[in-house]
């Protein structure tokens, strides 16, 4: 059995992954002081399974990828995507740069809102993230800034049987 720590924030981040071995099981521990949302690579509070801190959540035959992410406070903000997004972009074209920064989270659309992390940005106002959307996302739709989502943890114990 191996147990692994993973800080987990508002975007989506890759806690467990199966072994090719045997009937694949997860035992997952919300560590930190805020619900982190359990599901696929898009994981959002929105779509998400919630483990509320010090939640534990045993998975039998977990066959697939789990993600986390946690809950945070979208602020609004003026800043709307200059181009429209495909399903499975990492880059976008932004009405504005002003205010974001690498490693912050932000959230894109109002349907199939995504959070996303900011991996770099550029003077002429694009900006580079992770995980690839999973949605389309029209031009002009709205680009809002995530705070308050940082400091929880998941601990993931897996075995094969």
């Amino acid at each position: 059995m191996s147990r692994i720590s993973t800080p987990v924030s508002a975007a989506p981040t890759r806690i467990y992954n199966p072994g090719s071995q045997g009937t694949p099981h997860a035992v997952i521990y919300n560590a930190g002081t805020a619900t982190i949302y359990l599901g696929g690579v898009n994981v959002s509070p929105a779509t998400g399974f919630p483990l509320p801190p010090t939640g534990k959540i045993t998975i039998a035959n977990a066959q697939t990828a789990l993600y986390a992410a946690a809950g945070g406070a979208v602020t609004s903000g003026s800043l709307t995507l200059g181009a429209a997004l495909v399903a499975g972009s990492t880059s976008l074209s932004a009405s504005a740069i002003t205010g974001i920064v690498v490693g912050q989270p932000l959230s894109i659309g109002n349907t199939s809102t995504e959070v996303v992390t900011v991996t770099s940005t550029s003077t002429s106002k694009v900006v580079t993230f992770t995980p690839a959307t999973g949605f389309y996302h029209p031009s002009g739709g709205p680009l809002k800034f995530v705070t308050g989502a940082s400091g929880s943890c998941a601990y993931v114990e897996s075995a094969a049987s």
